[in-house]
């Protein structure tokens, strides 16, 4: 539904323009998958569907989560960024009901606007 990134005074960082779409899936045997992609991305230069044009983001791994805590907890296996091949990244869940799922990431240093959390809004399908 939303995605976005806070800086440290709260002002709001939209990093994925109008129109993005994501998808995540969560089962019940502790494996997740999760992709992000930005609209308006480059038809013009795309040549290799191996090779992402523009704003993209997609991993996989397995996930906890932690009831008394509000917390999950997400183990990257494979990344899109390599950067993140590996990584163990825990969100604070803050809203869960039958409509949304909300969380917040830990804070990142994103190279334009600094210390952020990213923050995101997923609509419930089940």
């Amino acid at each position: 539904m939303s995605i976005y990134d806070e800086g440290a005074d709260g002002r709001k960082y939209d990093v994925w323009g109008e129109g993005v779409q994501g998808f995540v899936v969560f089962t019940a045997g502790g494996h997740f998958s999760s992709q992000i992609v930005a609209a308006g991305r480059d038809k013009t230069v795309a040549k290799n569907p191996r090779m992402p044009v523009g704003q993209m983001i997609g991993y996989f791994g397995t996930y906890e989560v932690d009831d008394e805590k509000m917390t999950n907890t997400l183990h990257f296996e494979r990344c899109t960024f390599p950067a993140w091949d590996g990584v163990v990244r825990v969100s604070k869940i803050t809203a869960i009901d039958d409509v949304e799922y909300r969380n917040e990431s830990q804070l990142v240093h994103d190279p334009v606007n600094g210390d952020v959390v990213p923050k995101a809004v997923w609509k419930r399908t089940t």
